[in-house]
């Protein structure tokens, strides 16, 4: 996504917080690697996390793992597909919690789940390097 296209979809967010009209942001999908998210009044972290992020350094991929096995039906299914079977999404009728590169090696069933915030934050810091986030 462009940041004129992004700049105007957070300026029509704003406005739907104050219900001045505009809308609600929906970030699902879209490519926010290296925008420019300085200033900018965000939807809710789970919102964000649903950007496509793509590729994450090996700590941040594993923490996002972990925070999408915590909203999954069976966070179990995420040690089978470590273990080389299906995506936890195959087959199922909800999308993930969090979008970018998975890594079935860096899986580990005991790292906690982070705060969707925390993840957020340390998402723009990596992935927008000239975001005022830092």
């Amino acid at each position: 996504m462009d940041q004129e296209k992004l700049d105007e979809i957070l300026k029509n967010h704003a406005l739907w917080l104050k219900n001045q009209g505009g809308e609600r942001a929906n970030l699902s999908g879209a490519n926010l690697s290296y925008a420019n998210l300085s200033g900018a009044n965000l939807p809710s972290p789970s919102t964000v996390l649903l950007a496509n992020w793509g590729q994450l350094s090996d700590e941040l991929t594993a923490k996002a793992m972990a925070y999408d096995a915590f909203f999954h039906d069976d966070p179990n299914a995420f040690t089978i597909r470590a273990q080389g079977g299906a995506c936890p999404y195959y087959g199922k009728s909800f999308q993930r919690a969090c979008n970018f590169y998975e890594n079935k090696y860096l899986w580990d069933p005991n790292l906690p789940c982070p705060r969707g915030f925390d993840l957020m934050v340390e998402i723009i810091k990596e992935k927008c390097a000239n975001s005022d986030w830092h």
